[in-house]
């Protein structure tokens, strides 16, 4: 019995311990998020803090942020203003916050405009939002230097207020976003250098944007939903996280990912002009959106899948026009710091199963001579280069030579299926850079193109019979085809391979160069 009751007392002090070590009180929270809007280059005042009981009240809360280039003319600062914000003990080693329902934002933005004259001063617009969230609720729980944050949110709604202090419908202009169903997390660990790790959820979005032109009648009305919308991130803030200059905070070990997904989405656009109304409406089955930054590299992709669409309107040649696709995909990796060695990039482009309907094709091909499959486009490149400056560093009087220069290419994959033929593309280069001789000024390659096509004469035949081609370019089509390609083993196929050596270039053997 003894050794139970130890047993006991020892875990009811253990546990105890632990919530000792995980806890937060309400003006721990509170201070590190002004800590991490200062770490921002944000500046957060408030015009009164108080205890009531339990709970840490902040009143007149003020957010503040300023960035561009005074001296340049061009700048932006945003102000947010919260009546009050409270943190709660919730007795647990938990902190609940929450905040007004509603509040403001205000973006002021200053430029010259880009078709004013020289020495033309620079023009200011402010705009207001309006933002609500009713219930929104935000837990605290950790401890200072690792904080962790679950929010729940019913709604969320961000709308243009104003434009200059004109409201936004006297402006002609609606811009609102609204969410319903908002839940996350997100984990704050650090003092000085710190990671960031967030997951939000939300299970309906809607956007509408509007403009109407008093002086001509001409308005438009966008809205698009989406469901089951999804947004994790991870960042690391590095030891100059002031973003304003990305350049540096790169340097600093700023580095950033982030996925966004969306499921099904619908969308319409209602214009109307002098000349008539146009309608589009359309659906997809989901998509998404990638980044990531670091100091070495910045890559940014995104997706679309299941896309169906139709446009309608008094400018088109036809009623109506439908179109889809299977799947759109792009993606870019670029270095983004300056080196002397070479750094990977790649670029993906991807369109497959394009369809337009009929009464498009007939437009041009009245008696279907053409085949109407799906159309499919693949452009999947990779390869070095070398960068001769940071990216993101301030704009610099331009240089003598190229800013990046490319030292190898990879052609992974081309592939353009379309009208009955099909082109299918892969190979290798790598370019000498201290020889802009050889070919002219472009960097010398060395290496081999690999190019597969088949059916391209039965499509120049039926281009011929339908009046697109006349025949003597397609003869001249021929003859080319004859100097970079030689038949293929099945009918109506070609192959070429393409090479670039000791300064010649090659097609299949026979040198052209």
């Amino acid at each position: 019995m003894k050794l139970w009751k130890l047993a006991g007392t020892t875990a009811a002090m253990a546990l105890c311990a632990g919530q000792a070590a995980f806890a937060v009180t309400p003006e721990e929270v509170w201070q590190a998020w002004q800590d991490a809007s200062a770490s921002y280059g944000q500046t957060v005042t408030a015009e009164s803090q108080a205890r009531e009981g339990d709970a840490l009240v902040v009143t007149g809360l003020t957010v503040a942020s300023d960035a561009g280039d005074e001296a340049a003319g061009e700048s932006a600062s945003s102000r947010v203003t919260i009546p009050e914000m409270r943190f709660v003990d919730q007795g647990d080693g938990s902190v609940r916050v929450t905040l007004s329902d509603s509040y403001q934002i205000s973006v002021t933005s200053r430029a010259v405009p880009p078709d004013a004259a020289a020495g033309a001063e620079p023009v200011s617009e402010t705009i207001v939002l309006d933002v609500s969230h009713p219930g929104l609720e935000v837990t605290a729980t950790g401890a200072v230097g690792a904080m962790n944050y679950a929010f729940t949110a019913p709604t969320l709604s961000v709308a243009l207020n104003s434009i200059d202090g004109t409201p936004a419908a006297e402006a002609g202009s609606t811009v609102k976003v609204d969410l319903t169903g908002m839940e996350g997390t997100y984990a704050i660990t650090g003092t000085e250098a710190r990671t960031i790790e967030s997951d939000a959820r939300a299970a309906t979005l809607a956007l509408d944007i509007g403009a109407t032109d008093a002086a001509t009648g001409a308005s438009s009305a966008v809205r698009v939903t989406m469901a089951d919308i999804t947004a994790r991130s991870s960042t690391a803030t590095g030891t100059a996280p002031d973003l304003t200059d990305m350049a540096a905070a790169l340097r600093g070990g700023f580095a950033t990912t982030v996925a966004v997904g969306h499921g099904r989405t619908e969308f319409s656009v209602d214009a109307t002009d002098p000349s008539g109304p146009t309608t589009v409406r359309g659906t997809a089955t989901d998509g998404g959106l990638d980044i990531v930054m670091n100091a070495g590299s910045l890559t940014y992709g995104g997706r679309t899948n299941g896309l169906s669409a139709t446009l309608s309107g008094a400018g088109l040649p036809v009623p109506e026009v439908t179109l889809g696709y299977e799947e759109t995909a792009f993606n870019l990796a670029i270095p983004v710091s300056k080196s002397d060695a070479p750094a990977p990039f790649a670029f993906l482009a991807r369109v497959t199963g394009l369809t337009v309907s009929d009464a498009v094709w007939s437009l041009f091909d009245p008696t279907a001579q053409l085949p109407r499959d799906p159309i499919t486009l693949i452009v999947d490149l990779a390869g070095t280069a070398t960068s001769a400056s940071d990216l993101f560093a301030p704009a610099a009087p331009a240089e003598a030579g190229t800013p990046v220069q490319i030292d190898s290419l990879e052609v992974r994959q081309a592939q353009l299926r379309a009208i009955g033929a099909e082109v299918n593309a892969t190979g290798a280069l790598t370019f000498d850079n201290a020889d802009l001789t050889t070919f002219q000024g472009m960097p010398a390659p060395t290496g081999t193109i690999t190019i597969d096509a088949s059916g391209i004469n039965g499509v120049l035949d039926r281009l011929t019979a339908i009046g697109l081609l006349p025949e003597d370019q397609v003869a001249g089509a021929r003859m080319m085809l004859g100097m970079f390609a030689k038949p293929g083993e099945g009918p109506d196929t070609l192959t070429s391979v393409l090479e670039f050596r000791d300064g010649g270039f090659f097609a299949n053997g026979m040198q052209l160069r």
